[in-house]
């Protein structure tokens, strides 16, 4: 379960964004059109895809600002036991990862790497410690993807389940069209098992009682951020469900 994901230094917006789902199943994230609300599920979708290994940090469009050291936080439960994830990219290369989780009531650090150098926890053991230690350095992609390759991988596989396993659904251009494709693509969905689904404009060009019946039937297995358009509402940034552009 994903606890709260901060941004820092995104290309295209000058404030932090921090989303808290926490316990609550679904965040909607509020704001009139050209607000950056697809911009955030861009950035999502990029950072997913970098976290995967299926692009490098020269290939990026939203979370690289070049001068400016870009940070990506998120803190996320596993079996009752909470965890962090956290890397920064600064003139397209990483200049920090860092993987904590909770032992006992202690938060430790399973390996950090700084640079052109890497700290292993004291828990980081066998195969995985092997592997660290003799892994090249790439400034340019992350560690994580490759220690679900591993032969101690449960834990790692685990993690990176819940921090990639999302599903992005966007609008379309053509109202009529998206929602059928939008419909057709959440039904698709209901088959699968994603940690995160991540909708663009989820109210457009759908029934509302439509929506509520796929959404309850929906947080029985997964998280759900989605945009919306609301103009006049009075909702706080703080507010734990909520995110207000």
């Amino acid at each position: 379960m994903i606890e709260t994901i901060k941004i820092k230094n995104v290309k295209y917006f000058k404030e932090d964004i921090l989303l808290k789902l926490g316990n609550y199943p679904t965040l909607e994230i509020i704001g009139n059109n050209n607000s950056g609300k697809t911009t955030i599920l861009r950035c999502l979708e990029e950072i997913n895809n970098f976290i995967k290994g299926e692009v490098t940090s020269k290939n990026l469009e939203y979370i690289s600002n070049y001068n400016e050291v870009f940070i990506y936080e998120i803190s996320f439960i596993i079996n009752e036991k909470k965890f962090q994830y956290e890397y920064r990219i600064q003139n397209n290369s990483i200049i920090y990862e860092r993987l904590s989780g909770q032992y006992d009531s202690y938060f430790k650090d399973i390996y950090v790497k700084n640079e052109s150098s890497i700290k292993l926890g004291k828990q980081v053991t066998g195969d995985i410690k092997k592997y660290l230690e003799l892994i090249k350095l790439d400034e340019k992609r992350l560690i994580l993807p490759f220690l679900r390759h591993t032969k101690d991988n449960d834990l790692f596989s685990a993690i990176f389940d819940v921090l990639t396993n999302w599903k992005f659904i966007y609008k379309y251009e053509n109202e009529e069209q998206s929602s059928k494709i939008k419909v057709t693509k959440i039904l698709d969905s209901l088959n699968d098992t994603y940690s995160l689904m991540l909708f663009d404009n989820l109210y457009d060009g759908l029934d509302t009682d439509m929506i509520g019946i796929l959404l309850e039937f929906m947080i029985r297995n997964t998280q759900i951020i989605y945009t919306s358009v609301k103009q006049n509402i009075k909702i706080e940034k703080e507010d734990h469900n909520t995110y207000l552009l």
